[in-house]
């Protein structure tokens, strides 16, 4: 709060300064700001949110690690079939879908395949 008071003053002898009022302003209030405090709820919604986000960099990191930018090949050997081979490269498939997924991958319009052939193993 200022405070400024004012008063007749009869005029100064010459040579005399005159004095004027000066307003000063009171220090500044500091107000005291509220902590903010989380509750339980709010700490484990943050806990939970920031797992997810560790497993989704996880989960990204290892998706393009295990991106390879030179596909696997498979050099076909004498005697061997399409089948053995598809078999050999995608076991846990069955044996006809592990064929055709070799036979796009390769542009393949039949089952022959040859001697020192290089084939393009699927994903």
């Amino acid at each position: 709060m200022s405070a400024a008071t004012a008063w007749h003053v009869p005029d100064p002898p010459a040579g005399v300064r005159r004095r004027h009022l000066v307003l000063v302003p009171d220090p500044p209030v500091e107000v005291a700001t509220p902590r903010m405090r989380l509750t339980r709820r709010g700490r484990l919604v943050l806990a939970v949110l920031l797992a997810l986000l560790v497993l989704a960099v996880t989960m990204t990191s290892v998706a393009m690690a295990g991106t390879s930018s030179a596909p696997t090949t498979v050099t076909v050997t004498r005697g061997q079939t399409l089948g053995e081979v598809a078999h050999r490269q995608l076991p846990t498939l069955p044996v006809r879908e592990a064929v055709v997924r070799f036979q796009l991958a390769n542009d393949l319009s039949s089952l022959q395949v040859q001697e020192g052939q290089r084939l393009v193993v699927p994903d």
